[in-house]
């Protein structure tokens, strides 16, 4: 399992409770935030029991997640729904970069 699984289930948890927020403004960006937030962990740990082209796969799912994510966050701070804190921008940075950084390797 990679190091950053914790902190995928971080974010996970920060966009279920960030999408109630949002919620108030945009069902339909909330709910695309709780499914993108998700998908984050669940393909992250996918990936970790998964081989060859299908682990490959899964991680790049969670890196478009996890950038997924951070644009519903930005989109919403910026349009002021959530605050700067709940928009969890350094736990993002660290999965995409890790994520990255495995794709490479892989490569």
């Amino acid at each position: 399992m990679l190091d950053i699984y914790g902190v995928c289930l971080d974010v996970a948890e920060d966009a279920m409770r960030t999408s109630r927020k949002i919620a108030a403004h945009s069902a339909v960006l909330a709910d695309q935030l709780e499914r993108a937030g998700t998908s984050v962990v669940l393909n992250v740990s996918e990936g970790a029991y998964s081989k060859g082209g299908n682990r490959r796969s899964r991680y790049q799912t969670a890196m478009g997640s996890a950038s997924e994510v951070r644009t519903i966050f930005e989109l919403s701070e910026r349009f002021g729904w959530i605050t700067r804190e709940d928009a969890r921008h350094a736990k993002l940075s660290r999965i995409i970069g890790t994520l990255v950084r495995v794709l490479k390797l892989a490569h």
